[in-house]
């Protein structure tokens, strides 16, 4: 019974990896050629806004850099 079991779960996993193979494939359809057009870009293009204000305070605590400390080979 469980040698059936593992069977079953064994061919389930291989179908569902075999399966994308039997998928039906995707056509893609073209309708016509692509004409080449003129861009035009207006006066104002691209917008310019106002950039945003920004406060700028001094730290509440004063930052300490300490160098990073690399320990001995341990054999």
């Amino acid at each position: 019974m469980k040698r059936w079991i593992a069977i079953f779960l064994l061919a389930l996993v291989g179908l569902t990896a075999v399966s994308p193979a039997f998928a039906g494939r995707r056509v893609v359809v073209r309708r016509g050629p692509h004409r080449r057009t003129v861009v035009v870009v207006h006066r104002g293009w691209p917008l310019r806004r106002p950039l945003r204000s920004v406060y700028i305070r001094p730290a509440r605590v004063a930052w300490r850099v300490a160098p990073a400390v690399f320990l001995p080979m341990v054999v």
